[in-house]
């Protein structure tokens, strides 16, 4: 297990997880949670770039978010959702 504390606006995932020892041959669990919906959109494509290229089959991302009308207000109702 690989805890790495990260900014994903300005630093490399695959460095940071590659000097904690992370091993890109090894199925992994990628728990991204309350991440997501605080980065740009070039984060989060770098990131789930570097889990599809760096992870084998078998692996998996687990991550929540929330719409982005939910934060601008779009008058939407997600009850339940």
């Amino acid at each position: 297990m690989y805890f790495v504390r990260i900014n994903f606006n300005k630093h490399s995932l695959k460095e940071a997880l590659l000097n904690a020892g992370f091993q890109p041959d090894k199925k992994e669990l990628f728990l991204w949670e309350g991440v997501s919906m605080y980065l740009s959109s070039h984060a989060v494509d770098d990131t789930l770039i570097f889990v599809r290229s760096y992870s084998p089959a078998g692996s998996e991302l687990l991550f929540d978010y929330i719409c982005r009308s939910v934060i601008e207000g779009g008058g939407y109702s997600y009850y339940g959702s």
